[in-house]
């Protein structure tokens, strides 16, 4: 059961802003790229294409993943291989396919995209193809062959704009896989998938409300809540799940750990294709506010999460058994949210000791 500190607060000052920073697309992905080289007008939009490394001509392999080959030569052979894509006016969506990816043996590939210069972690694996089994998505949010499939896949990976260039390269991990296959189509000229009327923070004791009402909601799937001491490193606090409401909705957030200080807050309005759309409150300040910390779950097992308002971006933890032993000790970075591992500990009672600056803070809980 969650347990907090209730500290007496004075008057806050809110200033609050709604910005629409994007134009983001709830539409099909309905024009294909085929080109290999040079550029074409499609849609409206320039598509200049340029490879690099072992790439090669279209494939018939797979109707899904046509034309693209990456990652094999005929000459050369296996090796590191890409296709660039640059987009101008920048799109708002892209979908792609996948086949043909090697995990058989020492033959290890894997596809990693690039959006914007940057490198694009995708969220979650796409869904079985006509062609092959179905492919791994990695920690580091990469595509690679499942494990003894011969060659995989997958199709539907979408990824959010605005897109100006986006890359796709296979890299070889070891030996000598057959390189990847993919297929890629954008949308452009799309509407938004959520419009925001107002956002707005007020107080509640010491707590924030933030509230929010939109006027549009297509294929609109949560809404994620960050907080910043700075106004520039952003973390977030929570989510809130989409009505999704042609007409719109009403909704609100409860700030249970705001900082000592300024607050800056800000709307991530997410789409099930995990397009974005942000909308700022820009500042809630509390003069007066001590720090606070709340402990869950109470009693823990493996792991005890710490959630705080220190504006510090570290503070150190010890852990103090019931004959007032320090059993565990290490300093941890802070985004408000701190997952200690007490798995090793033996059953019974303890004393969290926080230390934060000049502030100690205690805590008790249970391992079981």
């Amino acid at each position: 059961m969650k347990s907090f500190t209730r500290i007496k607060t004075i008057t806050l000052l809110v200033l609050i802003t709604c910005i629409s920073n994007s134009s983001y697309a709830q539409c099909t992905t309905s024009h294909q790229v085929t080109h290999l080289s040079g550029s074409v007008i499609i849609n409206g939009i320039n598509v200049t294409v340029s490879s690099s490394g072992n790439v090669t001509n279209n494939s018939t392999y797979c109707t899904e993943t046509f034309p693209y080959f990456i990652g094999y030569n005929p000459g050369p052979g296996s090796g590191t291989g890409s296709y660039t894509f640059n987009f101008s006016p920048a799109i708002d969506s892209v979908r792609l396919n996948f086949s043909g990816l090697s995990n058989s043996g020492i033959n290890v590939e894997r596809i990693v995209l690039r959006k914007n210069g940057v490198h694009y972690a995708i969220p979650q694996p796409g869904v079985l193809s006509i062609c092959d089994a179905l492919a791994v998505l990695t920690p580091e949010g990469d595509i690679q062959g499942c494990a003894g499939c011969g060659v995989s896949g997958w199709k539907g990976t979408r990824i959010g704009g605005p897109i100006t260039q986006l890359v796709v390269v296979d890299t070889v991990i070891s030996g000598s896989p057959n390189g990847g296959l993919f297929s890629i189509f954008f949308a452009n000229n799309c509407p938004l998938p959520v419009k925001f009327v107002e956002c707005n923070a007020r107080k509640q004791a010491d707590n924030s409300i933030i509230s929010w009402q939109t006027s549009l909601e297509i294929n609109s799937h949560e809404y994620e809540i960050y907080r910043s001491a700075d106004g520039i490193n952003f973390s977030k606090i929570g989510s809130v799940p989409s009505k999704n409401n042609p007409s719109g909705s009403t909704y609100s957030f409860l700030d249970k750990l705001p900082l000592p200080g300024v607050n800056f807050y800000r709307l991530n309005s997410k789409d099930h294709d995990g397009k974005t759309l942000l909308c700022s409150v820009n500042r809630v300040i509390f003069p007066l506010l001590k720090k606070k910390v709340n402990v869950y779950p109470v009693p823990a097992s493996d792991i005890l999460y710490i959630e705080n308002n220190f504006r510090s971006i570290q503070f150190n933890i010890e852990v103090i058994d019931m004959v007032g032993k320090t059993v565990l000790q290490t300093s941890t970075p802070n985004n408000f949210h701190v997952n200690l591992s007490i798995g090793n500990l033996p059953k019974g009672a303890y004393t969290l000791k926080i230390i934060d600056g000049q502030d100690v803070i205690f805590r008790k809980f249970v391992k079981q």
